[in-house]
């Protein structure tokens, strides 16, 4: 099977590519298939696309299998209306959630998820059609001794993102950003920031591996995502910053093969995490027991929906299917408009934080919550929706396809350069953000970490030449002549 997927790789991807072209023309002019068809196409596309990436010898831990468990993680929140019809889903959208409207989500769905997986397998045909280069350590992505400014630089990172508020205060419901102690300074990547510093600081440690340098990151990931992942409440960059450490470690062990104990400690942390998250609201009204920690482990884990609730899993209020219904009933009924691209434009004047930019215009994600509808869930389509309808999320997840299968080609193929392996590991650090919320996540989480290496280069680069100079080696070939001594080197 998978030697017929590898020698099919053209023909399937110009298939999978013509399908979502297909869906998108169809959905263009109006012809919407039913939510029970749509939902087999995506479906069956999720199988191709893991069959893909076994056949392709994609790691364990990896960008791609990483956006695809995300993209059938939130695309789930909108396969249960067409089990469960009679549930409904985000009591604050009711309006737009119709038959209807939920066929035209599911099928939204079929179109990136084909062509994002097509292009995907673009991108290794391309690339298999070139001379292979070994991956070369010669150029490190990091230097060694970036460790301890890249350490230094965390610390005020990490006191600016902890909460004013204690989280042992009766009535506690997990800090926000507002109740920060940098919220006054009105920057919202100071948690992305010590992620990335943090990663940045493994990939050192990791060239140059000592002791202390392991107590020390060792400890400081420890308090970022067990203390402050707990006290800020926000689960999703924690769970990036562990995707981005599994690969890290990952790509240093024999084969690439991820240890089964790894894997039954990340299992392990992620569902600390989910039960930490369901028992943090009630922790300080609620004496901590049995009764309740059994209570927080059967929430964390409910994925089907029960009649009696109006909420849907695994979506935490239903935000995940409202998201996408909507925007599409926003269209639909004239309150928003396609805007051919400019809801990616706009993100260039969104670089600068809004006390340096006050006329920076409001998000999609930020414009759904002031209106009350939703506040977080399927951005990844709906903005692209939003930005060129149907047609706009053909390319746009065409493109995002196509940038994941180059990098994880040239990973797998052991051709990354230094560039691409720093681009990697923030796209993979940031793709829980990235698929739950919004692109503009994505390119501040992006931009955040090339503003971070300068720095840390700049900051190494003036440390090392503060250090004194400890030997001269001297050329003694020419002594007993009229020649004095030569400085060969000097270190």
């Amino acid at each position: 099977m998978a030697r017929l997927i590898v020698s099919l790789r053209f023909p399937l991807s110009l298939a999978l590519v013509c399908l979502g072209l297909a869906l998108t023309a169809s959905f263009s002019t109006g012809v919407v298939f039913s939510g029970t068809l749509n939902t087999a196409i995506w479906i069956g596309v999720a199988v191709v696309a893991w069959a893909c990436l076994r056949a392709h010898n994609v790691p364990l831990v990896s960008l791609s299998r990483a956006a695809i468990i995300f993209y059938l993680y939130i695309a789930v929140a909108l396969f249960w209306p067409v089990v469960y019809p009679q549930i409904a889903i985000a009591v604050r959208a009711a309006s737009f959630q119709t038959p209807d409207i939920f066929a035209k989500a599911n099928q939204l769905v079929a179109i990136a998820l084909a062509t994002m997986l097509g292009t995907w397998l673009l991108a290794f045909d391309l690339h298999v059609r070139r001379p292979t280069r070994s991956d070369s350590r010669e150029r490190l992505p990091l230097h060694p001794s970036s460790f301890a400014p890249l350490m230094l630089m965390a610390l005020p990172l990490f006191v600016l993102t902890f909460p004013t508020a204690s989280i042992f205060t009766v009535g506690y419901n997990g800090a926000s950003r507002d109740v920060t102690v940098g919220a006054s300074v009105d920057i919202n990547v100071l948690k992305p920031a010590l992620i990335i510093c943090l990663l940045f600081a493994l990939v050192a440690l990791l060239q140059r591996p000592t002791a202390w340098r392991k107590i020390f990151w060792g400890v400081s990931l420890a308090a970022e995502v067990l203390i402050l992942g707990f006290a800020v409440g926000n689960r999703v960059e924690e769970l990036g910053c562990l995707l981005a450490v599994g690969w890290l470690f990952q790509d240093h062990q024999p084969g690439r093969h991820f240890p089964k104990r790894g894997v039954a400690a990340a299992v392990f942390l992620i569902f600390v995490m989910l039960v930490l998250g369901e028992i943090r609201n009630i922790l300080p009204s609620e004496p901590f027991n049995t009764t309740l920690l059994l209570d927080a482990t059967r929430r964390a884990l409910q994925i089907i929906p029960q009649s009696d609730t109006l909420k849907m899993r695994p979506s935490t209020n239903g935000d995940i299917a409202a998201t996408i219904c909507v925007v599409i009933g926003l269209v639909d009924t004239g309150v928003l408009e396609i805007d051919h691209g400019e809801t990616f434009a706009k993100y260039g004047s969104m670089t600068l934080p809004r006390f340096l930019n006050p006329q920076r215009p409001t998000e999609l994600q930020v414009l759904l919550q002031q209106l009350g509808m939703t506040g977080g869930g399927l951005f990844v389509l709906a903005e692209p929706y939003l930005a060129g309808g149907a047609v706009g999320v053909f390319v746009v997840m065409g493109l995002v396809g196509f940038v994941i299968g180059t990098l994880e080609v040239r990973f797998v193929r052991r051709a990354l350069s230094p560039t691409g392996f720093i681009l990697y590991l923030l796209l993979l650090s940031c793709t829980p953000r990235w698929f739950l919320y919004s692109f503009l996540t994505m390119y501040k989480h992006v931009l955040t970490g090339i503003v971070i290496l300068v720095l840390s280069a700049c900051f190494t680069r003036f440390f090392e030449r503060q250090s004194p100079l400890r030997v001269k080696t001297l050329d003694y070939r020419g002594i007993g002549s009229a020649s004095k001594p030569k400085v060969l080197s000097q270190t």
